[in-house]
Formats: C-alpha cells, structure tokens, sequence
C-alpha cells in the first residue's frame, strides 16, 4: 500500500502519519488515563469529522508531532464548540484517548475525545488559562522523556531532504 501512496517518501512517515503508531504506543503506556494533544483545526465540510493537524503532545518541555492529522467526531465536539470555517487554523487543546481502530483493515492509531472528564474536554487555546492548563495536565497522562525523544526522532526522519 505505501507504494501506491505518493504522499509519504519514507517508511517512517507512513508509519507515523498513516498508523500514527506513536498514538498506538501511548494507548498502554497511558494506562486507561486520557491525554492531552494540541493541534489546529483544518475546516472541512465533512459534517460527521472535524480533522485537527500537526497534533503535538502538550508536555513540559518542547515537542514535536506525533501525527500529521486526526479526525473528531464533529457531534462530541459540538457539546463545546461549533466549529466552522472562522476556526480553521485555530489551536486547540485536545483531551481524549489514545486507541485503536480499523480503516480498510488497516491498523491505525487515533483519538477518541475523553467524554467522562470531568472538565470541558476541547478548548481553543486562547481560551484556556494558564492555570485551567496546568490542572488538566495534572488530570491527564504525563508524556514519558523516552516517548517525547521517540517522537523528536520520527520527527526528524520525516523532516529530512525538505
């Protein structure tokens, strides 16, 4: 399959944006506890997906992509937010679950919005304060050194000859 897709020059960014196989390693290194990602909104005028971009672990120090892309259902998002074109671009912190899912019988990794935290689970980040930031860290997985350094490391490959 990665012969017929032109998109992805090497075996490390198929990997990493097609199976997003980070996202699937975080799913039992989190232990059932949620995670925190930040990524732009891409509109599109899918009504069922919202797809979100350069999806990026929030951790306490710099952090690379672990993904080029996942998609949201747009009806778990619209508890919070109705998102439409004026979003496009916009950062978001993300709270959801790592898992696993079935394309085409193909393995991949996602993430599943965290519907049972007891915060809001989705915010644009010029809404969200410093201090609400640091309490929902406090409540989500912490991001291993060993998986940001794994991922800066993908990052990289992905990166070279650009």
């Amino acid at each position: 399959m990665i012969k017929n897709n032109k998109s992805f020059k090497s075996i490390e960014k198929y990997e990493k944006n097609y199976l997003r196989n980070i996202i699937k390693i975080l799913i039992e290194n989190s232990k059932g506890k949620p995670i925190i990602v930040k990524a732009k909104y891409s509109h599109n005028e899918n009504n069922i997906w919202a797809s979100f971009i350069w999806v990026k672990p929030v951790a306490h120090k710099k952090a690379y992509t672990l993904c080029n892309h996942v998609n949201i259902e747009r009806k778990i998002i619209s508890k919070w937010y109705n998102l439409n074109v004026d979003d496009d671009r916009k950062s978001f912190y993300i709270i959801g679950y790592p898992y696993i899912y079935n394309h085409y019988n193909i393995e991949r990794g996602g993430i599943k919005i965290a519907t049972d935290f007891e915060l809001q689970s989705i915010y644009k980040a010029r809404d969200l304060k410093k201090d609400e930031r640091k309490i929902i860290c406090n409540k989500c997985y912490e991001y291993k050194d060993e998986e940001l350094e794994e991922i800066k490391v993908l990052s990289m490959q992905n990166n070279k000859g650009k």
